[in-house]
């Protein structure tokens, strides 16, 4: 895993290739894939919002590898409903567990975490990006003062990701 000084080198690097980017589609797909590859995470979907209606306007999802494509979308669905409602980030390391949902909902994502951002332009959600890792027994390992900090440093680094990509979303 990179620290976090090349992970923000990776990210303007990425605000770069952003600002040369006409193509939406492309730039959607691009955004999936460098979360993939920044955060270490199995999956990552962006979600666009129309934000008069809250309606989906489009959803891109990109895998590392072939995942259970109706817990994904279950996660997209509830996590980003969370994230729009609150007007906040969502972070779970197990969403199994997380009371902030029926606990029948999320029966098959046994040791899944998630983080999920709100795509903001002038304080407006345009969208919701959301990743999703399966838990390692590596972090099972970790302190929990350690899996904190982690945790922390991730989200924020993710906050700041998506700082970065919501202005080539509009």
């Amino acid at each position: 895993m990179k620290n976090q000084a090349e992970k923000r080198e990776a990210l303007l690097d990425f605000a770069v290739l952003l600002c040369q980017q006409r193509d939406f589609d492309e730039t959607l797909r691009l955004i999936a894939q460098q979360a993939i590859a920044l955060f270490s995470a199995d999956s990552a979907t962006v979600m666009m919002l129309n934000p008069q209606t809250r309606k989906t306007v489009k959803t891109v999802i990109k895998k590392r590898a072939q995942d259970d494509h109706p817990l994904v979308h279950t996660i997209t669905v509830h996590v980003s409903g969370w994230v729009i409602k609150n007007r906040a980030s969502f972070i779970s390391e197990n969403l199994q567990a997380d009371t902030r949902f029926s606990k029948r909902l999320f029966q098959k994502a046994q040791q899944t975490a998630v983080l999920a951002v709100p795509l903001c332009i002038e304080n407006l959600a345009i969208g919701v990006l959301i990743l999703v890792m399966k838990s390692s027994a590596d972090n099972h390992a970790e302190t929990d003062s350690s899996r904190m900090t982690n945790r922390n440093d991730r989200l924020h680094l993710l906050e700041r990701f998506a700082a970065v990509v919501a202005p080539h979303l509009n």
